[in-house]
């Protein structure tokens, strides 16, 4: 699976081409890129029985809510990457929280229904979970995943990042925190 890339735009129409070490991927972003940029995106890499799609992110907060935007039904890649591209993260969580299905219905190809289906399933997951802090998150990915690949489940990561004390400054120092204490909390 790919998860990151890093290098340069070739082209942009129709799709971007980020060309890595010689290798150019065709890359659907949320964000804008320009041609000749140099850029770092985060990606979901989308594997169906006939095609292979990339989907690039230049925050990591716009990763995690892509993916929770695919966990509903009805909501496949490119209506979620139309929602992120018209959307911040934290205008999403708002809606959610919110229950307000206009801010989801104002994205073209979003209907009524679909927004009260997102908000519906999301808001319940969210409960579980806690409001997520994008911003926080985002300054936590290197957390995020070095969790992640210690075989944490995300609900437990979402939780702890939360309760990770401001006082810590390394990285090291916040994973060694967040393992003592899911164990702790019997996450």
């Amino acid at each position: 699976m790919i998860r990151h890339l890093e290098g340069k735009i070739l082209d942009t129409v129709p799709v971007p081409i980020v060309e890595v070490g010689g290798i150019g991927y065709r890359v659907f972003c949320a964000g804008e890129v320009n041609e000749n940029e140099d850029v770092k995106l985060w990606i979901y890499h989308h594997i169906r029985e006939d095609r292979q799609d990339l989907y690039g992110f230049l925050e990591k907060g716009q990763l995690l809510v892509f993916e929770q935007l695919l966990a509903v039904s009805g909501v496949g890649p490119k209506v979620a990457l139309l929602i992120l591209k018209n959307l911040s993260p934290e205008k999403i969580n708002q809606a959610i929280t919110e229950g307000d299905s206009s801010i989801l219905s104002s994205v073209s190809g979003v209907g009524k229904k679909l927004a009260i289906k997102i908000i519906i399933e999301l808001k319940s997951k969210m409960e579980k979970m806690g409001k997520i802090d994008f911003e926080k998150f985002e300054q936590s990915s290197e957390i995020f995943e070095g969790l992640k690949m210690l075989g944490y489940a995300q609900k437990e990561i979402y939780a702890i990042i939360k309760k990770i004390p401001n006082d810590l400054k390394t990285a090291s120092e916040k994973i060694t925190w967040a393992i003592k204490n899911i164990k702790a909390e019997g996450l």
